[in-house]
Parts: structure tokens; sequence; C-alpha cells
């Protein structure tokens, strides 16, 4: 684990590798989670891995997969896909992973970063949310639960692979702006109306 103001990179005892996003000639370790065994979650679970690199002061973040989601729909399978970002000072950074079709188990191996200090990056939270990329006018529900992760304990210079559980929230908290704009414009219609009825009178 790193801490802020590391300057040198920590070796960790060696493990078996995972592939990475992208290809490199040298040999790096990984570490893993103790909660990769025995997970049961009527959601599912989604592999990645985290990364801070020192050289480029920046977070590498790989949604590796997901397996055994939710089906949110009757007849078919979902279309899911991954959308995620840094809470508290990256929430306009918002990253997602393609979409796969019909599945319950995508892979994506997707890579993602934000640079930002190590300081900085121990302060966040990973937000990762799962949706079913379904069709504006399909009767099908998109919101297939999702995850947060405090970065302070996961942070190192070498992969280190989660396997985390995957929740469901009463209300998903990426669909609260939206919600928002739609009561916003509901005022304004309201307003508009008994303005436009009102008669106005000048002496």
């Amino acid at each position: 684990i790193l801490s802020p103001g590391h300057s040198s990179e920590t070796r960790l005892s060696s493990s078996p590798q995972t592939p990475s996003a992208t290809p490199s000639t040298s040999r790096t370790t990984t570490r893993t989670d103790s909660n990769r065994n025995n997970i049961s979650t009527n959601f599912g679970t989604i592999k990645i891995g985290i990364r801070y690199i020192i050289h480029r002061s920046a977070l590498s973040v790989t949604v590796h997969a997901c397996q055994e989601l939710m089906n949110v729909h009757q007849l078919n399978l979902p279309d899911p896909y991954v959308r995620l970002y840094l809470i508290l000072d990256f929430k306009h950074d918002k990253e997602k992973t393609k979409s796969i079709h019909d599945t319950l188990n995508p892979i994506y191996d997707a890579l993602f970063e934000w640079q930002a200090s190590l300081a900085k990056i121990c302060r966040q939270r990973l937000y990762l949310s799962i949706k079913n990329n379904s069709s504006l006018f399909k009767q099908e529900r998109t919101y297939m639960g999702d995850v947060t992760a405090p970065l302070i304990n996961s942070i190192s210079s070498q992969p280190f692979i989660r396997h985390l559980i995957i929740q469901r929230r009463l209300t998903d908290e990426t669909e609260i702006p939206i919600l928002a704009q739609h009561f916003l414009k509901f005022c304004v219609k309201i307003n508009y109306s008994v303005v436009s009825n009102l008669k106005l009178e000048f002496n």
C-alpha cells in the first residue's frame, strides 16, 4: 500500500499474474483481496484492478468483468455496461465501458485513468454502476446495481485485484440529477402558466 508522499514503488509478494488491459514486456505482480471466494449475491460481483502509477501521478482502474449479474429482462438477456467515477472530487469525469450484448457475465478488460496526486486520490471513493444498455422506448429496466469502494486501502504501485459485491440502492444516485431536471422543468411550466394568466394593469 502506498502512502501520500511515497516516492518509490513498493514491492509486493508475488501471486499469479493477471492479464492487464495493455500489453507489457515486463512482468508485474498482482495481489488480490480475500473476499473473492464463496461470494453469494443476487446482484453479482465485479472484478476490477487498481494501481497508482507514480511517474505519471495517475490512478489506473481496469474493469475486468462481472459475474452472475441480475437479469432485468423477462424474456431476453441484458446488454450490461459499467459507468464509473471518483467521489468526491471527480464526479464530472465519468467514464464507462462498452456494452456487452446478451449476457450476465460480461468481460470488459477496459482501462481508465484519473490524474491527481496520491494524497488526493487516497481521499476518493470509486463508484461503479452497472446498467443495461436499453433502448429509450423499450419497457426495460436499466439499473442493475452499484458498488462504492474507498481507495485509501487499495492504492499500490502494483495491480491490486478486487472482487466487489454488487448491491442495490433504493435510489440510484446517478439518476438523481435527472429527476431534479424533470422537477425543475415541471416547476417552470407551472410558474409560466400562472404568470401568463395574470392581467397587468397600469395607472
